[in-house]
């Protein structure tokens, strides 16, 4: 991407199952039913976005692991994902750059990374591969110890797509309204859907867990109804728009 520097990776689309078996760890149950979404081709960015390329767009950082503030003096935060990012504020990042947040289905279908396990590594996740707060106490996750802060954007092996840190290190924004019964809707297939307004959609969307989170929130399918102001583990990841 010209303007930000900010590379992407062209995922296919097609169709794919989006949703949580019953039987899948930490499984919420606004993940079902599982249903074929049919998706366009579309980019996406390689990595979350920076604090240097949020920084660099918006001319301020509201991260939290800053040198001097929660990190030691200093240290390079460059390469460390945003964090403390609103839903608005995303908006008129992705706004001032010409990009887009990415849909709830976007999101998932980059994130499984072509599996159907719970994680694109398999059916649990180590620290070693994914930066979440393991506690010993979640079924979803393996060995483990918590970092308690974010890791560079290029951190860890990616998935099978070439993408980094969709599970984990901070949460991601999606551009939908948070409704726990959309995938029961006919819409939720699409092609290309999105959560727009229901019954139930309230507040907005954030997936693949964070520093601050238990494994099973890093899941492909875990949905997290984002209420209020932003905590330290919300940041993004953008896609390129399609007029």
């Amino acid at each position: 991407h010209g303007p930000t520097g900010i590379a992407m990776v062209l995922l296919p689309g097609g169709t794919f199952l989006m949703g949580s078996a019953a039987e899948e760890c930490g499984r919420e149950a606004d993940e079902a039913p599982v249903h074929e979404v049919r998706l366009s081709p579309f980019l996406i960015s390689k990595h979350e976005v920076s604090q240097a390329r949020w920084e660099a767009v918006m001319g301020t950082n509201p991260s939290v692991f800053q040198a001097g503030l929660g990190l030691p003096e200093g240290v390079d935060t460059d390469d460390l994902p945003v964090d403390s990012v609103s839903f608005d504020d995303a908006l008129l990042f992705a706004d001032r750059t010409g990009l887009s947040l990415p849909t709830e289905a976007q999101w998932e279908f980059a994130c499984r990374g072509g599996t159907r396990t719970p994680f694109a590594f398999g059916s649990a996740i180590t620290t070693d591969q994914v930066n979440f707060s393991s506690l010993g106490e979640d079924p979803c996750e393996g060995s483990g110890t918590a970092r308690l802060e974010t890791v560079a954007v290029d951190s860890f092996v990616p998935n099978a797509y070439g993408l980094f840190n969709m599970h984990g290190n901070v949460a991601e924004w999606c551009a939908d309204r948070y409704d726990p019964d959309f995938y029961s809707s006919p819409r939720a297939s699409g092609p290309d859907p999105i959560s727009i307004s229901g019954s139930g959609a309230t507040g907005r969307v954030v997936r693949g867990g964070s520093w601050g989170g238990q494994s099973h929130l890093c899941r492909s399918a875990s949905r997290v109804h984002a209420m209020g102001p932003p905590g330290s583990t919300a940041g993004l990841r953008v896609v390129w728009r399609q007029e």
